[in-house]
């Protein structure tokens, strides 16, 4: 989930996203806050890890904002969040380790994320809407 959407934000594949030192202290962080909020809602979750290089591909969500065609926004920005924001746990990711407020959690990472996608996802609509517009 994590990775797909910062490829998207990046324009990177899965490996530069992972390779990028910029994001070295992101993706960790943005992880263990992903699961985190799994394991508060499915205390059954159990974190997969993967060892070695990361695939160096472009998620699905990067191919399709980069064809114009509608990306999975809702599964892959809206349904976390909405996961985070009903969690009962009060340990969401924070860049300096602190515990989170109950009534916030989930709302760090996961929301500027989801703003920001939401943002490219406006761009997308308004893109469509105005080559719509140019070729009636």
């Amino acid at each position: 989930m994590s990775m797909s959407v910062l490829c998207l934000l990046t324009g990177q594949t899965a490996r530069a996203v992972r390779d990028d030192p910029a994001l070295a202290d992101v993706v960790p962080r943005l992880l263990d806050e992903a699961n985190s909020v799994a394991q508060s809602c499915f205390p059954e979750v159990k974190r997969v890890t993967r060892t070695g290089p990361a695939p160096d591909h472009k998620p699905s969500i990067l191919q399709d904002y980069e064809l114009g065609r509608a990306m999975e926004i809702d599964v892959l920005v809206r349904a976390p969040a909405a996961f985070a924001r009903g969690r009962t746990s009060d340990t969401d990711a924070r860049p300096d380790g602190s515990a989170g407020d109950p009534a916030g959690a989930g709302q760090g990472t996961l929301q500027e994320l989801k703003k920001q996608a939401l943002d490219i996802d406006r761009r997308e609509a308004a893109s469509c809407t105005s080559k719509a517009r140019s070729a009636s």
